[in-house]
């Protein structure tokens, strides 16, 4: 039973901001995981692997722990002077996975996209079009235990009475298509990107119980905005990211400052970022040739109920090949 009034509690508490009907993976580190929001959402051409990880403690305890891979390969048509920006297209195939309570409720998903990025001007103005296709597998294992009437409240699985014993309901899969913009231009000492972003533009029915949807999940928009300028001595760059997802919608802004190092071609990169009404999130990133290792703490706001404290560690490292 304890892990049933543990998930009860989570559920209460994060209910705005974590959509159990949707699972949509979450991270601090939203120029990182961007491809995760916007399929889209590129600044230039890279071929790069992306890890990522993060652990959010609820009480003290591991409430929600989301890991995800990304590769992403880009194929230019025209092979012509490297300096000049070209049209191309990319291919992305990654691997995420939300895991709540140690098991309790398990989501993961299998993403593939392709996108194309037209190249407007010989200045850097590239425009570029995404599409990702997501296919889930969630599971819900109480063990054994009944589920309480908090947890029917919210919706978790509305086919169950809460006096029903549940051992393990077992996995349930469906697919979830996404698509997204993005405008951008990288000069000689600044770059900026906006982009919008679709997901679950299908609005897939899940089902807990076989021949019964008990809810269709509502498409949900993300935004993303940055600029940056830099030279030879140092980066210095803002962004800000906004997600609504049915009634929830999550505000997000940070600033960062980066500079070279005097040994191995590495350099240092401090952030600070702010998520509206839940807390602060400093960031540090070390990258030494092509290679970034990073890690981003939350620092929970307890001002929205005093008995409450959350915090989150985050872990990213981004490798980019030739």
């Amino acid at each position: 039973m304890k892990k049933i009034l543990q998930l009860a509690f989570f559920i209460a508490v994060n209910a705005t901001s974590i959509l159990l009907h949707a699972q949509d993976i979450q991270f601090s580190k939203v120029e990182d995981a961007a491809l995760l929001f916007n399929p889209a959402a590129t600044m230039k051409a890279s071929n790069q692997a992306i890890l990522l990880y993060r652990n959010m403690q609820t009480q003290g305890q591991s409430a929600y722990v989301s890991t995800a891979g990304i590769v992403t390969l880009d194929y230019h048509p025209i092979k012509v002077d490297t300096t000049q920006q070209t049209s191309y297209f990319s291919f992305t195939i990654g691997m995420t996975n939300e895991n709540a309570l140690q098991h309790v409720l398990t989501t993961s998903s299998a993403l593939l996209g392709v996108g194309y990025h037209l190249s407007l001007n010989k200045k850097g103005l590239l425009l570029s079009l995404a599409f990702q296709t997501q296919f889930n597998n969630s599971s819900i294992n109480f063990s054994g235990q009944i589920l309480p009437n908090q947890l029917d409240a919210y919706g978790i699985n509305s086919a169950i009475a809460p006096s029903d014993i549940i051992y393990n309901k077992g996995a349930i899969q469906w697919m979830s298509v996404h698509s997204g913009l993005n405008l951008s231009n990288t000069s000689a000492h600044n770059a900026w990107y906006l982009g919008l972003g679709m997901r679950h533009v299908n609005q897939p029915s899940v089902a807990w119980q076989e021949n019964k949807a008990n809810f269709s999940l509502p498409m949900s928009l993300t935004t993303q905005m940055g600029y940056s300028y830099f030279d030879t001595h140092k980066t210095l760059g803002v962004y800000a990211y906004s997600s609504k997802r049915a009634q929830a919608t999550e505000l997000l802004f940070g600033v960062y400052a980066q500079k070279p190092l005097n040994f191995l071609n590495t350099s240092i990169k401090l952030g600070l970022a702010y998520r509206s009404g839940d807390g602060l999130i400093p960031s540090c990133d070390l990258s030494w040739s092509r290679t970034k290792l990073g890690l981003s703490y939350d620092l929970g706001n307890a001002t929205n109920a005093s008995i409450i404290t959350k915090h989150a560690l985050e872990i990213g490292l981004n490798y980019k090949f030739k």
